[in-house]
């Protein structure tokens, strides 16, 4: 799929080339302390607003920045083609629909230039679908 911001991911990869960093996709909103701070962080940032960075040893650091849970990291591919669908959600002319099946999200999309449909399984994988959306 296509990858959001991908500008800002380009120049995050060549800032951290020399660094050693295991990337893990996070389900936001799901909990994890370490991904509501660096939520927090972005947003203050979006706002141009001070933000209180922390300075000193990692092990004083006030967040937990433990391994996420298996429920907090975002279904793989691979997780969802073998799931049960929630829903079907298209895009069309900057309309989001959600479908019971997937033949009514097709005939939505069918020809649409532009037209964008994923598989969500479950409540939540909806809600963050439609969020990376910008909806």
């Amino acid at each position: 799929g296509d990858v959001l911001n991908k500008d800002l991911w380009q120049k995050l990869m060549k800032l951290t080339k020399d660094k050693e960093i295991e990337w893990r996709k996070v389900k936001g909103h799901a909990g994890h302390p370490a991904n509501e701070r660096v939520d927090a962080i972005a947003t203050s940032m979006a706002d141009n607003e001070d933000f209180n960075f922390f300075r000193g040893s990692i092990k004083d650091y006030p967040v937990d920045l433990s391994q996420p849970s298996q429920e907090q990291i975002s279904p793989t591919q691979e997780m969802r083609k073998g799931s049960k669908a929630y829903s079907y959600i298209s895009l069309v002319d900057g309309e989001v629909r959600t479908h019971q099946t997937w033949a009514d999200c097709k005939e939505r999309v069918d020809g649409k230039s532009g037209a964008r449909f994923r598989k969500a399984i479950s409540k939540e994988d909806q809600d963050e679908i439609i969020k990376s959306w910008g909806l």
